[in-house]
């Protein structure tokens, strides 16, 4: 599972650094750590705070970030938000050395979309997807939260329908990426998307993933602060720079 492949990934890097501060806002998570780099995840709650198998409260402030990198192989849905906000704070020196993309150019002509390409869309991107409606793109969008589409309508489009795939690196966290990928023919362009995305590419190479793109914030407390305060994509993104990788 993609799980343990970031945990392996990130396991050496987690062994030397230690949690500085954790906060798990209403929209995203940041965990920075000492000697600065900080790092964001959705927030993925369920509407509770404590998965079934945790316990009520744990401090990991101040801990090895190893002790809260284990929970990226959990079940509990906010202890793997904050695992994977440490993978990208600990990713973060990488991610930031990445090149950019700011009208996602690159991201559009990685996937081959043209007037008249059909894509299917996992995440409501807004912004993106009113870009590509322009550029006279046939979009499918599946979206629980905004409740767009279903499982069986996206499997049924990318089998056979959708000449590429943009899909939220949240599925990381809600653990739904592996079983989409599995439904993605070989051979479609895929993108993963969003400020959770880990800018790992050798990860996600074995998957078929095309490009990976996300967001590298630089400011620590600022990052901290605005996701404390519940702010959501366009108001820390705007004090972070949009990053990608061909995988």
């Amino acid at each position: 599972m993609v799980h343990e492949k970031l945990y392996e990934y990130a396991l050496p890097e987690a062994e030397k650094r230690r949690i500085d501060m954790v906060t798990a806002g209403l929209k995203y998570t940041a965990v920075s750590l000492e000697g600065g780099d900080v790092g964001v995840s959705y927030t993925w709650n369920l509407g509770h705070c404590c998965g079934p198998n945790e316990e009520p409260f744990f401090d990991y402030e101040g801990k090895d970030a190893t002790v809260l990198l284990e929970k990226i192989r959990e079940d509990g849905p906010l202890g793997r938000s904050m695992a994977i906000a440490l993978l990208n704070a600990l990713n973060s020196r990488r991610a930031l050395s990445m090149p950019g993309d700011e009208d996602n150019g690159i991201l559009f002509d990685t996937l081959k979309v043209k007037r008249g390409t059909r894509l299917a869309m996992v995440g409501f991107f807004k912004p993106v997807a009113r870009v590509l409606k322009d550029m006279g793109v046939d979009i499918y969008i599946s979206d629980m939260t905004h409740d767009m589409g279903s499982p069986e309508e996206l499997y049924a489009k990318l089998n056979g329908w959708a000449d590429c795939l943009i899909l939220t690196s949240t599925t990381i966290v809600n653990a739904t990426f592996d079983e989409i990928m599995g439904h993605c023919p070989e051979g479609v362009p895929v993108c993963l998307l969003g400020p959770t995305t880990p800018m790992v590419p050798e990860v996600f190479r074995d998957y078929g993933v095309s490009i990976i793109a996300g967001t590298a914030p630089d400011k620590v407390d600022l990052t901290m602060r605005l996701i404390r305060q519940g702010a959501g994509t366009p108001q820390f993104q705007k004090y972070a720079r949009k990053v990608y990788s061909l995988v």
